[in-house]
């Protein structure tokens, strides 16, 4: 009898190993791993990315290829450079306390927690707004871009080209663009192709933080039209082209100075081909 009881306590904490220690290995060592719910047909998803968020999180998660990542972008700090760090969001996920946008604040994590041995005068934080909706809320994504710039080059080009937009920046409190040949250049390049290719032309206006909500709502409109106008003037139909406002709340760079004020005043075009895909 002693001895059956003696076994059966045995088989006990060896199931009871079998079953907690992977729990309690998930729950407390960070495995990156999405714990299942109750629902059991929910699919457990691992970061795959070198540093991966999730949707209305500004917390990051480290992946494969983390540690590559940012030796490589440390490895262009010439000493006297700027690191600027941009991060991305969408619309609907709200920012934590003392950020315009969530994506500041995951810019922000990521100097804090791979680039704290910066000056911070040497680091630029920025946002950007993506489209569409977020993934899951337990999937992970990539929300982050890295590039250096010398001190000499930080003013601003009047036409920056991104991944999937083109940026026109603007003077204080204008509706005319700064005055700047490439402006012009690229109205007459941008023209010519959507009136080939029949790609219709979002264009969104955007403001800095100086003046009232309604005030740079319209401001942001006005640019946007008059991007409009110059195309129309090309020759583009005006069924091609929509134009909307964001005013000032969707800026890419700290309203804090000049030079951020700036890069915040601003039109986004954005290219969207015949079959609704965004092309650039």
């Amino acid at each position: 009898m002693r001895w059956l009881v003696l076994l059966t306590w045995v088989l006990f904490c060896v199931l009871f190993v079998w079953w907690y220690y992977p729990i309690h290995q998930a729950n407390c060592c960070g495995s990156g791993v999405v714990p299942m719910s109750d629902d059991s047909t929910a699919v457990e998803t691992r970061n795959t990315f070198p540093i991966g968020f999730r949707q209305d999180m500004a917390v990051l998660f480290t992946g494969p290829g983390a540690d590559s990542l940012i030796a490589s972008i440390q490895s262009g700090n010439k000493g006297n450079n700027v690191l600027e760090i941009t991060g991305f969001y969408y619309t609907d996920e709200k920012p934590p306390e003392g950020y315009e946008t969530m994506g500041f604040a995951r810019a922000d994590n990521i100097r804090k927690r791979f680039f704290g041995d910066i000056p911070k005068e040497r680091v630029d934080i920025r946002s950007r707004r993506m489209d569409g909706q977020p993934p899951a809320s337990q999937t992970y994504f990539e929300a982050s871009e890295f590039s250096w710039r010398n001190v000499d080059k930080l003013i601003e080009k009047t036409v920056e080209e991104l991944a999937d937009r083109i940026l026109i920046r603007f003077p204080f409190g204008s509706t005319q663009k700064d005055y700047d040949a490439d402006v012009d250049t690229y109205i007459d390049q941008l023209a010519t192709r959507v009136i080939e290719s029949g790609e219709a032309i979002r264009l969104t206006g955007h403001t800095d933080n100086v003046g009232s909500a309604p005030f740079n709502l319209n401001l942001g409109m006005d640019r946007a039209l008059a991007i409009q106008a110059l195309l129309v003037a090309k020759g583009v139909p005006p069924t091609q082209i929509t134009a909307q406002s964001m005013g000032l709340t969707d800026p890419i760079d700290s309203n804090d100075s000049e030079a951020g004020r700036h890069n915040n005043r601003r039109v986004e075009v954005r290219l969207i081909a015949n079959d609704s895909t965004t092309t650039n």
